[in-house]
């Protein structure tokens, strides 16, 4: 905590500033007090943002966030003054050290407060999920211990800068900034499950090797065409041409379904398999077939049947049926 600046406003909406607490790329963070004395973190936008009008909705949304957030064990947002110039944000002013300055000056905490500890961790956390925001950055310094019970603060839409030090929190590409303040971080899209990744990189696989199965069977019905001339150039024709339109059809189909299970997509499941299916079917038209010179054709379907049915298998597993019972990744 600093001494107000010659250039610091002493003035913010109905609050009287009366300390720095940090600064940042972002802007200052104020210790301020209401007209009857209440004590409030106040987050100013620095002057040359105040007129990003991308920033400016990145920070409406963080207020946004932060309101929706309730809780005895959070720092609540008490006003805003988003259409100011600059625009700010007040929270709750949090009295008391972090939890690593804590244990750092005095070591590990006792069992029967470790345990009171964790009890309103769950809580804020509790409160914090019920909003549909995710924290993204828990962890002792973020965590102020309070006379009435732990506050989880820091949980605002950083974009980087530099780690908090014990007993603070960073702002945006800032220096640390004192225990006190607030943000919201909303829930960035949650990764796909390793069963996923699999089939969707299969599905992949399967879109490459069906341009390679269009290639081979236009060669293979090439070498037949001039293993056997009354067949005619009409047959080369037709078969070129029907492998053209089934290897772009499978590779549309592949790629399209790829996209469609890394959205979550319900019925992409089913489109895999069922494609799948089909797969299966030409495999054992071919498989079955007599025809002279089919060895390479044979092959390269064999191989694509059993890409398939890779990625068919990794979207049955069960982290993926949770993925898609989930509607896929979560997003705020």
């Amino acid at each position: 905590m600093k001494p107000l600046a010659a250039d610091d406003p002493r003035v913010i909406g109905e609050y009287r500033l009366r300390a720095q607490l940090g600064a940042g790329g972002m802007g200052r963070v104020y210790r301020g007090l209401s007209p009857a004395g209440r004590a409030v973190a106040i987050k100013v936008v620095h002057p040359d943002l105040a007129s990003d009008g991308a920033f400016l909705r990145r920070f409406g949304q963080e207020v946004a966030a932060a309101r929706a957030v309730s809780g005895i064990y959070t720092a609540p947002v008490v006003a805003s003054g988003l259409n100011e110039r600059p625009p700010w944000l007040a929270t709750a002013f949090v009295p008391g050290p972090s939890l690593d300055q804590m244990v750092t000056e005095h070591g590990p905490l006792p069992e029967q407060a470790l345990w009171q500890l964790l009890a309103g961790l769950v809580e804020a956390l509790q409160a914090i999920h019920a909003c549909g925001v995710v924290h993204r950055d828990l962890k002792p310094a973020n965590v102020l211990l309070a006379a009435d019970g732990p506050r989880v603060i820091d949980f605002g839409i950083a974009r980087g800068g530099p780690q908090a030090s014990p007993g603070s929190q960073a702002v945006p590409g800032s220096q640390p900034v004192p225990p006190g303040s607030v943000g919201v971080q909303y829930a960035q899209p949650a990764p796909l499950p390793a069963s996923m990744v699999t089939a969707v990189r299969l599905m992949y696989a399967g879109a490459a090797y069906a341009l390679i199965w269009a290639i081979g069977t236009i060669a293979v019905a090439a070498s037949i065409v001039k293993l056997h001339p009354v067949v005619g150039d009409h047959r080369l024709a037709g078969a070129v041409t029907l492998a053209v339109l089934l290897g772009a059809a499978e590779i549309a189909l592949w790629l399209g379904i790829a996209r469609a299970c890394r959205r979550g997509s319900s019925g992409a499941r089913v489109a895999g398999t069922v494609l799948f299916a089909l797969h299966t079917v030409g495999l054992l038209g071919v498989l079955g077939s007599s025809q002279a010179g089919l060895g390479p054709a044979k092959v390269l379907t064999l191989t694509g049947w059993l890409i398939g049915l890779g990625a068919v298998v990794a979207l049955w597993q069960r982290p993926s049926s949770a993925f898609f019972s989930a509607g896929g990744p979560a997003s705020r």
